[in-house]
């Protein structure tokens, strides 16, 4: 029972680090979606013998993927953006409290 504030930031430290290790993964893959839907060319990666090649996106393909990109999933990045300055926020305070109450 005397230990019960550094158990509760330790804690707190340890599910705010996996918390953003998650979303920081989450954040990754959403931002390489996105650059692949905003971008005019696509590059084949590890695809079969067309690896490495370049496709240009038809005027047709472009415009869809850039709607789907902006109004889809941009509004979740941001969200997902705002969300790992607040993590990071949180975990900088749980930190500091482990460095100067426990230790």
């Amino acid at each position: 029972i005397n230990n019960f504030p550094e158990i509760i930031i330790a804690l707190s430290l340890g599910a705010t680090s996996l918390s953003t290790i998650y979303l920081l993964r989450i954040y990754l893959a959403c931002k390489y979606i996105l650059d692949r839907l905003m971008s005019s060319t696509v590059n084949y990666e590890e695809s079969g013998w067309y690896d490495g090649q370049i496709w240009t996106k038809s005027n047709e393909v472009l415009l869809q993927d850039r709607l789907i990109g902006t109004y889809e999933l941009l509004p979740k990045v941001k969200k997902i953006e705002t969300s790992m300055l607040i993590l990071m926020w949180i975990l900088g305070i749980n930190i500091y409290l482990y460095k100067h109450l426990v230790v």
